[in-house]
């Protein structure tokens, strides 16, 4: 017995004696102060880069896309659970992990930026350590000065294999078969609460809608038939600041059909793939904020692959009064 306890102890010695010395090590020698704060500062770093980069990270809100479900400026734990977190940290289209779960539908989900440069894996390794150490308050990865936008937070709001239409501002589900059903609808059916907000009124896109069929006559030569300017000025006053710019999908699907109706004949068919909505491949999600009027999502980058995922939000943890779980 002690003959195996003694060889036990020298494998241990060898492999682990300079980090967890045996008793009889320290015995014979000592360590330094600050040759023990140097190997504690070195493992501190490489247990939370781990940590970061393999199980859990702390995830800022950078935007007011998800109000109110998630404010500027809170604070959240995500568990890298979904397609399994890079294999090398910082190599987001490189390997993956196993996956310890699948993407659902209306689940949030961060993901990397598709305008995102990176400036490396051992840039992103070590911005990630400092980033974990600092509860994000201290970002290296910048440009022209600016913290640099790297993870976005948005809700899957289209799955694989549907196509999705805007109409207003509001989306419309076409499922495999071709059944359209709305938003509303479709999570009214799955028993999924709707936590979509609007900021844009309905007059807003009567507006807007009136000024596309003035375009589309005017491209034709028929402007003569459409409102006056007196009219379009009237219109454009109308507008809120934060209506000036509406949903960019549901426009060019409006102008189109209206060009559709004034030229049903035009061998370029330049309207047909606006109105033909926006298809998710399978192994692809849409995912789109839940204020839906103040939100840069797949309507403007199209549909994201579900390895680009980094993981679940498990809950917020800052500010303190709104600690808890987020759905």
């Amino acid at each position: 017995m002690d003959r195996w306890y003694t060889a036990v102890e020298g494998v241990w010695d060898r492999s682990f004696g300079r980090i967890f010395p045996s008793k009889k090590n320290q015995e014979v020698k000592k360590k330094p102060w600050w040759r023990i704060a140097l190997e504690t500062f070195v493992f501190a770093v490489v247990a939370i880069t781990l940590i970061w980069n393999y199980l859990f990270q702390i995830f800022q809100i950078p935007s007011g896309s998800m109000e109110s479900t998630l404010l500027i400026g809170d604070k959240v734990v995500v568990w890298k659970s979904f397609d399994g977190p890079a294999l090398v940290p910082g190599w987001h289209r490189g390997p993956h992990l196993p996956s310890l779960s699948s993407v659902e539908y209306d689940d949030i989900i961060p993901f990397v930026s598709k305008s995102y440069y990176s400036r490396g894996p051992l840039f992103e390794l070590f911005n990630n350590a400092v980033l974990l150490a600092t509860l994000s308050k201290v970002n290296l990865d910048k440009v022209d000065g600016r913290p640099q936008v790297r993870d976005l937070v948005k809700r899957v709001a289209v799955p694989s294999n549907m196509t999705a239409h805007f109409r207003r501002g509001e989306l419309e589900l076409e499922l495999p078969g071709g059944v359209r059903m709305s938003e509303k609808d479709y999570k009214a059916a799955r028993k999924v609460k709707d936590r979509t907000q609007r900021l844009v009124r309905a007059s807003a896109y009567d507006a807007r809608e009136r000024i596309l069929w003035y375009l589309a006559l005017k491209r034709e030569g028929l402007a003569q038939f459409g409102p006056t300017r007196e009219e379009l000025n009237a219109l454009e006053q109308a507008l809120r600041p934060e209506e000036q710019r509406l949903d960019p999908v549901s426009i060019e699907e409006r102008g189109a059909s209206y060009y559709a109706q004034l030229r049903p004949d035009d061998s370029k068919r330049t309207w047909v793939r606006a109105l033909a909505g926006t298809y998710v491949p399978e192994g692809m999600i849409l995912p789109l904020g839940d204020n839906r009027d103040n939100s840069y999502d797949g309507r403007r980058y199209g549909p994201l692959p579900k390895s680009a995922v980094m993981g679940e939000i498990l809950f917020r943890f800052a500010p303190l009064s709104r600690f808890g779980g987020v759905r």
